[in-house]
């Protein structure tokens, strides 16, 4: 038991101790020297000190607390701080080593592409180029994969009438490219799940078995895009154009579909249970019940 708790216990027991021997003995013998003064007497000469003492002894044990919880509270701010600290050299170094990443696979591509057997025309160059391409993408974050993507379709190494490499499979899950333009590329059986694609011109690509689950598609251009087979569930579509959209086997469950104009490809049903079809302009398209 602490000195503080100790002190707490006893003095309502002192203070009970007191009060009885003044009820019991209200005042000296004679023979104690007192000159008949009272307990209470000698009680009005006490009961300042005492209660100085009391205040005194309270007043330090709050200190006491209020300096602790002071304490504590700088503690857990430079744990936040350092945690923060921490968290942004996680950023940076993930920042650094993407740029470096990047950097390597542009040089390594543009090797391949100057080459005496440039890529196009070596099966070798092509296969090595399409592993470099899907190992890179494990390691950038959202922005880089956007550059990636955007250099090998300004490279014409995605198009999709002769694909040099093939990015079925490819991990582009979160990639950021916003307001790009990504006309009939190649990008059958990708994972773009979350990733963030507003106002893309993706006009003429085959998104055949891609994976588009939550991806935000806010007013992109989707017309003629193959997307059999295609997941597109929890996605935002919001105001975005799908014609002549080739949707055979897709699925729209879930999706935001507000203010959208989806014309098929071919009369078709499709289940859009869950999803918010307000204002969506559908055109051969016979919604499924579910």
């Amino acid at each position: 038991m602490g000195y503080s708790k100790l002190i707490l216990y006893l003095f309502p027991i002192i203070l009970l101790l007191i009060t009885y021997i003044l009820v019991r003995v209200p005042s000296f013998p004679d023979w104690l020297g007192f000159d008949g003064k009272s307990l209470w007497d000698l009680m009005d000469l006490a009961i300042i000190p005492l209660s100085l003492v009391v205040v005194t002894f309270f007043f330090n044990r709050w200190q006491r607390q209020n300096e602790r919880e002071v304490s504590e509270k700088q503690r857990q701010l430079e744990r936040d701080l350092s945690e923060e600290q921490r968290a942004l050299e996680r950023i940076l170094a993930q920042e650094r080593e993407s740029q470096n990443a990047l950097q390597n696979y542009f040089d390594r591509i543009t090797e391949l592409l100057l080459s005496d057997k440039p890529l196009p025309n070596s099966d070798r160059a092509i296969t090595s180029a399409r592993a470099r391409t899907l190992a890179v993408l494990h390691i950038l974050d959202a922005a880089h994969k956007g550059y990636l993507l955007r250099f090998i379709y300004e490279a014409d190494l995605i198009n999709k009438e002769n694909p040099i490499i093939n990015l079925n499979g490819a991990n582009l899950r979160q990639i950021e490219l916003i307001g790009a333009t990504l006309s009939n590329a190649n990008l059958e059986g990708v994972d773009l799940r979350e990733a963030n694609l507003e106002r893309t011109e993706f006009q003429g690509v085959s998104l055949a078995q891609a994976d588009l689950r939550g991806a935000h598609l806010r007013a992109v251009n989707f017309t003629q895009v193959d997307l059999q087979k295609a997941d597109l569930r929890q996605a935002n579509l919001v105001a975005a154009t799908l014609v002549d959209v080739n949707v055979k086997e897709s699925d729209f469950r879930g999706t935001d579909l507000q203010g959208a104009k989806v014309k098929a490809l071919n009369q078709i049903q499709i289940d859009f249970q869950k999803a918010d079809l307000e204002g969506t302009v559908l055109d051969n398209i016979e919604i499924k019940d579910t």
